[in-house]
């Protein structure tokens, strides 16, 4: 699995890993130290990143550079 996206907010790696589902491209949605709050809110202590399988990374990538 490679990153592909880091950032500081939920939903904003939400959305990037549901623009690369939905070009068939396998994304998941890992937090970096989180700890929840509740349900919606997490307290930071690391960043959220969404990481693909390795043989997607170059077509992820050109997916979120166009996201950015």
């Amino acid at each position: 699995m490679k990153t592909v996206y880091t950032c500081s907010f939920q939903e904003d790696a939400m959305v990037a890993a549901s623009m690369l589902q939905s070009a068939d491209i396998p994304a998941e949605v890992l937090s970096g130290g989180k700890m929840s709050v509740n349900p919606l809110f997490y307290v930071e202590i690391g960043a959220f990143t969404v990481v693909v399988p390795d043989a997607y990374s170059e077509d992820a990538l050109v997916i979120i550079a166009e996201y950015k």
